[in-house]
């Protein structure tokens, strides 16, 4: 194991750790016998997991950044000077 997987922010990496235990412990059921496999079958819910949480990264910044170019807008609008 020689990668490592860094979330960001660092105080995330506890709810995606616990998303992918909830996950794992729901589909108990679909478990590999084998160990090998049984850990691809953990990883892979781990990078679906990371991957959502990246997406809900990326669509958060969107909207944030949506609604720091609103204000300015707005508030440009407000502090303009009147043409003569």
């Amino acid at each position: 194991m020689g990668s490592r997987i860094e979330i960001d922010p660092p105080g995330d990496a506890s709810d995606v750790l616990a998303e992918v235990l909830a996950i794992a412990w729901r589909r108990v059921a679909d478990l590999p016998a084998d160990e090998g496999e049984a850990a691809a079958w953990l990883f892979g819910i781990a990078r679906g997991t990371l991957a959502n949480h990246r997406r809900g990264q990326a669509g958060a910044m969107r909207w944030q950044t949506g609604c720091v170019t609103t204000l300015r807008s707005a508030n440009a609008k407000r502090h303009r000077r009147p043409t003569r």
